[in-house]
């Protein structure tokens, strides 16, 4: 009986925890091939889009950004269920929020606001 709910929360965190490795390594790979630019003091419309396709893809994923370490700028993406849609959010000097239905696709991102 330990060994079968052993087993099953072993099943469980890597049913969890899997798609979050494949979403930071698909982002070091999109850093690398320049598709996700560090530079955020800048929009990311590139960096946006890609995020969001990552949204598509994980749905177990509830929210995804990266950031510069010395000046705390960052792009991030996460779901809120409450609207059914993702919020991408960059902080720059003038920090922005965008909000995107969930049946909107990648090529036509529209924001509600």
């Amino acid at each position: 009986m330990i060994a079968q709910t052993g087993k099953r929360v072993e099943e469980k965190l890597i049913s969890f925890l899997e798609p979050t490795q494949w979403v930071n390594k698909l982002n070091a790979e999109a850093i690398d091939r320049g598709e996700l630019n560090l530079q955020l003091e800048r929009p990311q419309p590139r960096g946006e889009k890609f995020l969001w396709q990552q949204m598509r893809c994980f749905k177990s994923i509830q929210w995804i950004s990266f950031g510069a370490e010395k000046s705390g700028e960052y792009l991030g993406i996460w779901r809120n269920p409450r609207i059914t849609a993702c919020k991408l959010s960059q902080l720059t000097s003038l920090p922005t929020l965008t909000t995107y239905t969930k049946l909107q696709t990648a090529e036509a991102l529209a924001p509600l606001n």
